[in-house]
Order: C-alpha cells, then sequence, then structure tokens
C-alpha cells in the first residue's frame, strides 16, 4: 500500500494522467508543471487545459479553492444539473444551514447513489 501511494502521490503519475486524452485530471498540488496537461492532445485542447490548470493553481494558492469529495462523484450528487443541485451539494448546504442533520443528509446520499445505480442499470 505504501507503494501505491507513493507512486499516486510522483510527478510522473500527475504527468501521465493530467496528459491523457479525455482526461479532467487538474492537480491539488501547487507544484504540478502545467505543461503536462494536455501533452497528448491535439494544441486547442492542450491550451484550454492548461489555461485551466494555470488559473486552478493561481485560485488553490490563493485560498479560493479547495477539493473535496464531490469532484469525483457524478453530477447528480456532487453538481448542479438542469433539475437541481446534487444530494452531496444540497446536502452539505442543508447541514450547514441545519435544516437537516448529518444523519439525514447521508441517507439522503445514500438513497440518491442507489437510484442513480438502479437507472443507470447497475
Amino acid at each position: 500500500m505504501r507503494a501505491f501511494i507513493q507512486h499516486v502521490l510522483s510527478v510522473e503519475w500527475g504527468a501521465l494522467w493530467g496528459a491523457s486524452t479525455g482526461s479532467e485530471f487538474i492537480s491539488p498540488n501547487l507544484g504540478f508543471d502545467v505543461a503536462h496537461y494536455g501533452a497528448d492532445v491535439d494544441q486547442p485542447e492542450r491550451e484550454v487545459r492548461r489555461a485551466l490548470g494555470s488559473l486552478a493553481q493561481e485560485r488553490l494558492a490563493a485560498g479560493l479553492w479547495r477539493f473535496d469529495a464531490s469532484d469525483l462523484m457524478q453530477a447528480e450528487i456532487g453538481s448542479a444539473t438542469p433539475t437541481g443541485r446534487g444530494a452531496f451539494w444540497q446536502g452539505m448546504l442543508d447541514y450547514v444551514d441545519g435544516i437537516r442533520t448529518m444523519d439525514q443528509v447521508l441517507s439522503d446520499i445514500e438513497a440518491a447513489w442507489v437510484a442513480l445505480e438502479a437507472a443507470e442499470g447497475g
């Protein structure tokens, strides 16, 4: 396990992930070289991915952006969709605002995952 974690933390691993076609990887590491973004894609996409990577680094360095679990969740759970906010996003807002308890929020998030998996046939 230790070797795996060291590999995932390595510059080489991030560079491979950031370069890959179809990757949406944005490193939370302020030392990550944005030149790795889009190395395996055409010029227009490469420029966009590097600009986004630079913007992310600037915002992270300024303390204006933080990654959380929702960044890896499907939109229906962790983001916004045309029909509203995902279960995780809305749940965290409701918890912070004192509208629902943590147990209620976690139960709703779990139910949303189950419903999403059923809808996708999984």
